[in-house]
Parts: C-alpha cells; sequence; structure tokens
C-alpha cells in the first residue's frame, strides 16, 4: 500500500485500491481557502505508526477531510489524526491517539483507549462539520433527525437513487 508519511497534499480525491499508511506527518495544505475539502478513499485497511499526525495548514478545516476506508483503520499509540472516518468494517484508536473529527464503523466497533476525540466546528458559522443533525426525510416525507449523519440518495449512471455506500442513515425516533 501507499505510505502518505512525509508527503504534503493539496485539495482533491485521492483513491487507493488497497491499502494505506501513514508513518510520520502528513500535510494537508488548503492554499489560504477555508473552503477546501480533502477526501482519501482506500480500499481496505488505513494504518498508522506511533506518534503519527495529519495537519491542515493555510486555513483549511478538519470538518473538511474525509477517510472513507475499505476495511478499517487502525490510529496507532500517540497518534494526532484529522478528519472524519468512515470504515466499512472497524476502527481502533490505540493508546492516547487523539482525533479531530468523527470515527463511525458501519459493520463494527469502535475501539477506544484513553484517546482524545473532538468534534471540529466549521470556521463561517460554528456549527458543527458535515455530519450534523439536519433533518432526514423518511420513506413518507416526514422529517426525523440522526445524531451524526445523514445520507442523500446518489444517482447511479441510470439515475436511479442509490444511497452512500459507507453511510447509512437510520431514523432516529
Amino acid at each position: 500500500g501507499q505510505d502518505l508519511g512525509g508527503l504534503t497534499l493539496t485539495p482533491g480525491v485521492y483513491c487507493f485500491a488497497s491499502s494505506a499508511q501513514l508513518t510520520g506527518d502528513l500535510t494537508l495544505d488548503a492554499l489560504g481557502n477555508s473552503q477546501s475539502v480533502f477526501v482519501f478513499q482506500i480500499g481496505s485497511a488505513l494504518t498508522t505508526a506511533s506518534n503519527s499526525s495529519v495537519a491542515v495548514i493555510n486555513g483549511g478545516q478538519d470538518c473538511n477531510v474525509s477517510w472513507q476506508i475499505g476495511t478499517s483503520a487502525t490510529l496507532g499509540t500517540a497518534t494526532a489524526f484529522v478528519g472524519n472516518i468512515l470504515a466499512l468494517s472497524s476502527i481502533t484508536m490505540n493508546t492516547t491517539a487523539s482525533l479531530s473529527g468523527r470515527a463511525l464503523a458501519r459493520n463494527g466497533a469502535v475501539t477506544l483507549d484513553n484517546n482524545a476525540v473532538t468534534v471540529p466546528v466549521r470556521v463561517a458559522d460554528g456549527r458543527p462539520s458535515q455530519f450534523d443533525d439536519r433533518p432526514v426525510a423518511d420513506n413518507h416525507g416526514h422529517g426525523k433527525r440522526h445524531p451524526y449523519v445523514h445520507a442523500r440518495p446518489v444517482a447511479d449512471s441510470h439515475g436511479h437513487g442509490k444511497r452512500h455506500p459507507y453511510v447509512h442513515a437510520r431514523p432516529v425516533a
């Protein structure tokens, strides 16, 4: 897999067919634009070494970083990580790893061990980042609230609505 350590990346979508590792520091340079978005799509696992870090610089916002993981994510001991992690299987944060973002696992557990997790706010309006509690319409058009995520239908090449493969919202009673 790809090692992201030592890289400086600009806004965009980064796709890795298999796994990705982070050994050392990854810098995300927003180029002076607070609306810059960084999306990482990783086919299988993401693993960080101990004491690794992700930092957003030059006006970027932690809430605009997303990690879509095909299986599991593991943050090594004392890693300082940024972004919303959306894993299909599970997420493990080893001892004292920190996250400025959210850890969401669809089919498995999010395992914490003496970790600090903070939810970043958007600089423009001070509201929680892209995963908030906006109303989600149920099948009858009634608004429901979901505490963290919402799913919008995404049209496939034939115009049929499909749900995002990693984020699945269930209405909350």
